[in-house]
C-alpha cells in the first residue's frame, strides 16, 4: 500500500496528519499529541511493530486510541496484533477505500464512546449532587421547623415532621446505596465478586425472599400489592446479590405502578437457568434491548417526572453480566412491564425442574 499516498486523498478539512518515521518517534508523538486514531504502518521488523503496540497499550493515555495496523501478517500475525489490542488491520494491498473505510468505522466507534463518557461525566457532575441535595433539604428543613417551632407543634404535628424526615432519610440513604454499590459492580479488582464468582453460592429460600421484598415494598406503602411464588434453588450468584437484583426491580415496579395493582414475582428453574420474573402495571418500559442500559439513564424521565440517578437497571444489568446471567424486557397481556433475568444454577443440585408462573 502507497500509505502515504492514500493518506494524502483524505479530506485536509477532516483530517490533520502526523507522520512519524520510527517507532520510537511515533510513540513520543502519540503521548504528546494523543491523536483521534493511530496507523501502525510494519513494512519490515514485525517485532517492533508489536512492541509499539504493547507499549501504546500499557500507557493509560494511549490505551484507548483507535489503532489500525498495516502490514503483511498472515493469519497468525493477524490474531497476535488483534489480542495486542489493535481494532483492525489492513494488509498493503488495500485500496483507499479500505483504508478509509476502516478509519471512518472506528473513529465513529471512538466518538460514540467519548460522547458516552461525556455523557456519564455530565452526570455524575450534575445529576448526583441534585439528586442527593433533594432528601437532603427536605430533612434540614423539617428539622428547623421541629428546632425554631418545636414547643408550639401539637404531638400529631411533631409525628408527621418525624415521619417526613425519616422518609426524606431512607431517599438519601437509597440513593447513596446504589451510587456505591455500583462503584463496587464496576470496579473490576474487587475481591469480593472475583472470589463470589467462584465461591460463593445463594440458596433461595422463599420465605426469606418473600420477607426482603415486602420489606423494600413497604418503604413505598405497597407490601398489600406483591405477590410472590418461588421455588427454592441453589444460584451461582455470591449471598446478598439475588436480593439486590429482585429489590431494585420491585423498586422500579412500585414506583411506577399505582397503589392496588398487582406486582407479581415468580422465582423457578427452567433448565441449567434459575428464572425470576417481576410484572406490573404500571407506566411500562420503552421496548428497549438491555444492551441499550446505561447508567444515570432514565427512561421517559420528562414525561413521567422521576426523581432519583438512574442506577436501577444499570445496577441489574452489571450484576446479570457479571455472572454469566440474561436479562429480558417485554410485555404481555394485562402486564405493561415484564422483567425476566436468569442465573446459573450451581452444579452438584437443584436436579428437578419446577415450572413456574406465567404472566
Amino acid at each position: 500500500m502507497a500509505l502515504r499516498k492514500h493518506l494524502n486523498l483524505l479530506p485536509k478539512r477532516e483530517f490533520e496528519i502526523l507522520f512519524a518515521q520510527d517507532c520510537h518517534t511515533g510513540y513520543n508523538i502519540a503521548v504528546k499529541r494523543l491523536p483521534d486514531l493511530i496507523l501502525l504502518n510494519v513494512q519490515r521488523a514485525l517485532h517492533n511493530g508489536y512492541a509499539l503496540l504493547e507499549k501504546l497499550q500499557k500507557n493509560s493515555l494511549t490505551s484507548c486510541i483507535p489503532l489500525i495496523v498495516i502490514a503483511d501478517l498472515g493469519v497468525d500475525g493477524f490474531r497476535k496484533i488483534m489480542s495486542l489490542g489493535a481494532d483492525d488491520a489492513l494488509d498493503n494491498s488495500a485500496s483507499f477505500l479500505e483504508l478509509h473505510s476502516s478509519i471512518s468505522a472506528r473513529l465513529a466507534k471512538y466518538e460514540r464512546i467519548l460522547s458516552y463518557i461525556h455523557e456519564v461525566h455530565y452526570s455524575i457532575i450534575r445529576k448526583v449532587p441534585h439528586e442527593l441535595r433533594t432528601p437532603l433539604h427536605g430533612i434540614l428543613g423539617f428539622a428547623e421547623v421541629i428546632e425554631t417551632q418545636g414547643r408550639a407543634l401539637h404531638p400529631e404535628e411533631v409525628c408527621f415532621l418525624g415521619k417526613s424526615i425519616r422518609n426524606a432519610g431512607n431517599r438519601l440513604r437509597r440513593r447513596l446505596e446504589k451510587y456505591l454499590l455500583y462503584l463496587e459492580l464496576v470496579d473490576l479488582n474487587n475481591d469480593t465478586l472475583t472470589h463470589g464468582i467462584y465461591e460463593d453460592n445463594y440458596r433461595v429460600n422463599p420465605t426469606d425472599l418473600k420477607d426482603a421484598l415486602l420489606q423494600k415494598a413497604s418503604e413505598f406503602g405497597r407490601e398489600q400489592d406483591i405477590k410472590v411464588h418461588s421455588r427454592p434453588a441453589n444460584v451461582h450468584i455470591p449471598h446478598g446479590y439475588y436480593i439486590k437484583l429482585v429489590e431494585e426491580l420491585i423498586e422500579n415496579s412500585v414506583k411506577f405502578s399505582a397503589v392496588n395493582t398487582p406486582v407479581n414475582i415468580s422465582a423457578f428453574r427452567r433448565g441449567n437457568y434459575y428464572v425470576t420474573v417481576v410484572a406490573d402495571c404500571g407506566v411500562g418500559i420503552p421496548a428497549i434491548e438491555p444492551d441499550q442500559i446505561h447508567v444515570f439513564n432514565q427512561f421517559d424521565r420528562e414525561s413521567m417526572n422521576q426523581e432519583g440517578i438512574g442506577l436501577g437497571l444499570a445496577i441489574v444489568q452489571s450484576i446479570i453480566n457479571r455472572f454469566n446471567g440474561y436479562l429480558k424486557i417485554s410485555r404481555r397481556n394485562k402486564y405493561r412491564t415484564i422483567i425476566e433475568f436468569g442465573l446459573p444454577i450451581s452444579k452438584g443440585g437443584n436436579k428437578s425442574i419446577t415450572q413456574g408462573i406465567e404472566f
